[in-house]
């Protein structure tokens, strides 16, 4: 659904509110947007168009916003180690590859760092929990998109011990 102007531009509203900015695409697919403040916007606005409702975003969409926005670990037992982790596909190596360090009995880091860069001092077990978790989520998301984004989405946080 959009609304197209003699110019061959449409038009999407930005976070669903028609004039708190626009969203358009131009016949040859370039997109740009624009603060409902833009006077081209503006005029278009009070020329009496209505922007339409953007497109709800596609399970790839939603998948990747999820693996971008990182695992939020909540633990009933150490709170220091709560926290948002990474877990884009490297992350989910270095995990993988502690992990393994862990049952090799390669001496622990003490640690790892969350998505903003803070390390959270752990135990070996508090290690594996938080890794188990973080993997877990992933798949669960994995799954998710496997069955066509139908059903519920992954919960946040993940709890764990």
């Amino acid at each position: 659904m959009s609304i197209a102007t003699g110019t061959g531009q449409t038009y999407y509203a930005i976070g669903g509110v028609a004039n708190a900015g626009v969203l358009w695409t131009e016949p040859n697919g370039y997109q740009a947007s624009a603060s409902a403040e833009d006077p081209h916007v503006a005029a278009w606005l009070a020329a009496g168009h209505e922007p339409a409702a953007a497109a709800p975003p596609t399970p790839n969409e939603q998948f990747a916003a999820a693996i971008a926005a990182g695992c939020r670990i909540v633990s009933t037992g150490t709170p220091a180690i709560d926290g948002a982790y990474g877990i884009q596909p490297q992350d989910e190596i270095n995990y993988s590859g502690l992990q393994a360090g862990i049952f090799a009995g390669a001496p622990w880091i003490g640690g790892i760092r969350d998505i903003a860069g803070v390390k959270h001092a752990m135990s070996v077990a508090e290690a594996t929990a938080v890794f188990t978790a973080i993997l877990g989520y992933v798949e669960a998301w994995r799954e998710w998109l496997a069955n066509g984004g139908v059903g519920p989405q992954p919960a946040q946080p993940v709890m764990i011990a």
